[in-house]
């Protein structure tokens, strides 16, 4: 199910906040855009996919946090990959010093079985990038480590050898 709310009078605190509540009572992702509505008015749409079981739980978010006094829902039909988590070794040499560190890979496939998307997981990039700095004081950006792991688990399996330049 989708449920989109159209709203004109909150505040980005407020969305943040509401997002968090939404996600706790079971919306599976949510989407927030701006829009312009009418007479100019900045407003909001809240894009929320939820499952039916959640949609009442969902509903009264939407009503008591966001102040909407109603909302739309669209009986949908969600395709998706076929998604597999892979713990791998990461080992980050720098000079004659390296470091083994554990990343967890989220690998999503198409029907037809084809790589689509190798996405580490953004916490464990935050645990590597804290170790290398304190290990090997070098300072990698997110950015940098997460496409160098998701170039190496494209190309190979087994163990991914980051070698840092001097």
């Amino acid at each position: 199910m989708l449920i989109v709310a159209a709203l004109d009078d909150v505040s980005g605190d407020t969305v943040s906040y509401a997002i968090d509540k939404l996600l706790d009572k079971g919306a599976n992702n949510v989407h927030v855009t701006q829009t312009v509505t009418k007479k100019g008015r900045v407003g909001l749409l809240f894009f929320i996919d939820v499952d039916e079981k959640n949609l009442d739980d969902v509903g009264e978010v939407i009503m008591t946090e966001l102040g909407s006094t109603g909302y739309n829902v669209i009986d949908t039909k969600h395709f998706h990959t076929d998604n597999r988590v892979a713990v791998r070794k990461v080992i980050i040499r720098f000079k004659q010093e390296s470091i083994d560190e554990i990343v967890r890979i989220k690998s999503s496939f198409s029907s037809k079985g084809k790589l689509v998307k190798v996405d580490p997981k953004s916490e464990d990039l935050l645990r590597i990038i804290k170790s290398v700095k304190k290990k090997l004081g070098i300072n990698l950006t997110f950015r940098e480590l997460k496409k160098k792991i998701q170039e190496e688990t494209s190309m190979r399996r087994g163990e991914i050898i980051l070698e840092l330049p001097c």
